[in-house]
């Protein structure tokens, strides 16, 4: 018989430690269904950055080496970026169809279709949030830092109401009076991420520069020969899978958080249920005893 695991609130009152437990929490009850939507949804943009990586890696450290720069970079930067982009947007949209489904999982089609829904929203939204913290930071660094904490929830807001522009006021408006204690939730789940992302990539890279170095000691001269393509494709996949897992932590706690500040502010869930209760009341005949 299997057991039943009750569905994890989105809009419920947490403090730090237990958005992190519910965020943990819903990737291991969801684990299957979750990385199955995951990787058929971001799975392709994860394969064009494997492929841009290998296909340009090669290139770049040639280049690097005779001194000059390449398009290469720019490239691999913006199939990662739009690698992370739509991953981050499947996470949101999982945890809102979740929310949303009267079982625990959720159609793979269903997430890709609320994902690419957003994701021209999200470009935009991304391109202006990169804007007002990098302007941020050119001023003494602080400002940018308190512009990314206050504009942190964008993206879940994004998703989760179906707004664009407005999930920066939506962002700033529920961080408002919760800065530091966003602060602090925003550098564990970076932490964790990169973290997460040092377990996959560090062995690849620790074997293949002890191998160069190794070459360098038999007196050999290190050139691009000694990263050859398949290398290159080992250390995305590994940094691929890293990411995956890392945004997938980072998101969902991000996502729990917005729904406990919520809760706090507008106490929405309080309110559905309510509502459902009503809903689901029936009403007494005149003459019934």
């Amino acid at each position: 018989m299997e057991s039943y695991n009750p569905k994890i609130k989105l809009y419920q009152k947490r403090d730090l430690g237990d958005t992190l437990n519910a965020a943990f929490s819903f990737l291991r009850l969801n684990s299957k269904p979750f990385l199955t939507a995951m990787l058929r949804v971001a799975g392709p943009f994860a394969l064009v950055y494997v492929i841009a990586e290998a296909a340009f890696g090669m290139g770049n450290l040639e280049e690097s080496l005779a001194g000059s720069s390449s398009l290469g970079v720019i490239l691999i930067n913006l199939s990662n970026g739009l690698f992370t982009l739509i991953l981050g947007l499947a996470v949101i949209s999982y945890i809102k169809l979740y929310q949303q489904a009267e079982g625990t999982e959720v159609a793979t089609a269903d997430v890709w279709r609320e994902t690419m829904s957003h994701l021209g929203s999200a470009i935009g939204v991304s391109i202006l949030y990169g804007l007002a913290v990098g302007v941020g930071f050119i001023f003494l660094l602080l400002p940018g830092i308190y512009l990314a904490v206050r504009f942190m929830l964008i993206m879940p807001f994004l998703v989760t109401e179906n707004i664009a522009l407005d999930s920066f006021s939506r962002s700033s408006t529920m961080v408002k009076d919760n800065w530091w204690r966003s602060f602090g939730l925003g550098i564990v789940l970076l932490i964790i991420m990169y973290a997460v992302a040092l377990v996959f990539t560090t062995p690849a890279v620790l074997f293949f520069g002890a191998d160069a170095l190794f070459s360098a000691y038999r007196g050999n001269e290190i050139s691009a020969d000694d990263f050859s393509t398949w290398k290159y494709v080992l250390v995305a996949i590994f940094s691929a899978a890293g990411t995956f897992l890392g945004y997938s932590i980072l998101y969902s706690g991000l996502t729990f958080y917005m729904g406990s500040l919520v809760e706090e502010k507008e106490s929405k869930g309080l309110m559905a249920e309510i509502e459902s209760d009503e809903t689901a009341t029936p009403e007494t005949e005149e003459g019934d005893y």
